[in-house]
């Protein structure tokens, strides 16, 4: 979390200011609520196959990779180059993968027997200080572009509201 503050601009580190001890208490907080809000995300985007299984998803690991942009961060960067006034070209300020164990009985992993690995890329955008001056945030999470089941995936939620509406039952083209 530090890192990533001092990522945001947060922290100055050349002055050798130090963080309050008061303040790591609200750092540890916000570093926790964006991880729940995460994996909150995570757990919609395995609903499908949990209502199938009834096992949740497990967390299998967990990296940090404030470096490397993803795809995705790298493309709508580029789009803030070119079309400032419609998107934003600051980069994400901290970027995790996370791989989750997904039950799934057909999977022949030897290392994980009965559960497929599913990675999931999560970029961290700043946003504005809400009104009372604290930081607010905003996550991007989705599964890795690693397979053909992941993008299905993607492709499916991105879609299904508009699916949905047109081609769902009478019940939900209101």
């Amino acid at each position: 979390m530090y890192n990533a503050m001092v990522r945001k601009g947060k922290i100055d580190v050349n002055t050798g200011e130090e963080i309050p001890e008061d303040a790591v208490e609200s750092m540890v907080f916000v570093h926790n609520f964006l991880n729940e809000g995460c994996w909150q995300e995570i757990l919609e985007w395995e609903k499908p196959y949990t209502d199938v299984t009834r096992v949740a998803p497990k967390l299998l690991q967990f990296m940090g990779k404030p470096g490397e942009l993803s795809p995705r961060a790298r493309f709508y960067s580029t789009l803030g180059n070119w079309f400032p006034s419609y998107f934003n070209n600051e980069p994400p300020f901290d970027r995790h993968d996370w791989v989750v164990l997904r039950a799934d009985p057909s999977s022949n992993d030897p290392e994980t027997p009965g559960h497929r690995k599913v990675r999931y890329v999560i970029d961290f955008y700043g946003a504005p200080d809400d009104e009372e001056g604290l930081p607010s945030f905003n996550v991007d999470v989705r599964p890795a572009l690693d397979n053909y089941s992941n993008a299905k995936d993607r492709i499916i939620r991105y879609t299904q509201q508009t699916m949905d509406k047109y081609f769902g039952d009478d019940n939900s083209k209101n």
